[in-house]
């Protein structure tokens, strides 16, 4: 698409028990989750970032800035989107959405950007994140830029810990 979206990475687990950061270093048919995750959200966007805790040089062969939470101590969904806005609006030029994608599922839909984009404009709406059946799955999410104070605000001032709680303050 020629509008530029930032796709971002998903590998901080909001439970302390796994790390997704490590579980997407593992092998699945000859390379690693994370790497067949990359091969299907590439083409989706302009380019890619990485959201992890920790020790930013495992990831040194993946080739994209690593960023971690924008707010320490609360690895969340809703952490990761904002730390995805924020690099987003002060490093690439009139950057209106950022893609989020999870990163234990290596088998992305490869059109699932586009497909959230056709959604927003159709419904007229402010964001979009994939439900299937009653199960949402923020994870997935095509957010805009323009909301990251306002998510800040949320997160910090109002002690917005859920996406849908904050999502449901646009429907």
């Amino acid at each position: 698409s020629n509008i530029p979206i930032v796709g971002v990475l998903l590998a901080n687990s909001p439970s302390r028990k796994i790390c997704c950061a490590d579980k997407c270093m593992k092998k699945l048919m000859g390379k690693t989750v994370l790497q067949h995750i990359i091969e299907r959200t590439a083409p989706q966007v302009s380019c890619l970032v990485l959201n992890a805790n920790g020790d930013p040089t495992r990831f040194k062969d993946v080739g994209m800035p690593v960023l971690p939470d924008a707010i320490d101590d609360r690895p969340s969904v809703l952490n990761g989107i904002l730390t995805g806005m924020e690099w987003a609006r002060a490093n690439i030029k009139d950057c209106e959405w950022i893609a989020t994608f999870a990163t234990d599922s290596p088998f992305v839909p490869i059109d699932l950007a586009t497909h959230l984009l056709d959604e927003i404009e159709a419904h007229h709406a402010d964001m979009a994140y994939v439900k299937c059946g009653n199960r949402a799955h923020p994870e997935y999410g095509l957010w805009p830029v323009d909301l990251a104070d306002d998510l800040r605000n949320a997160m910090e001032e109002d002690e917005i810990r859920r996406v849908d709680k904050w999502t449901a303050l646009y429907e």
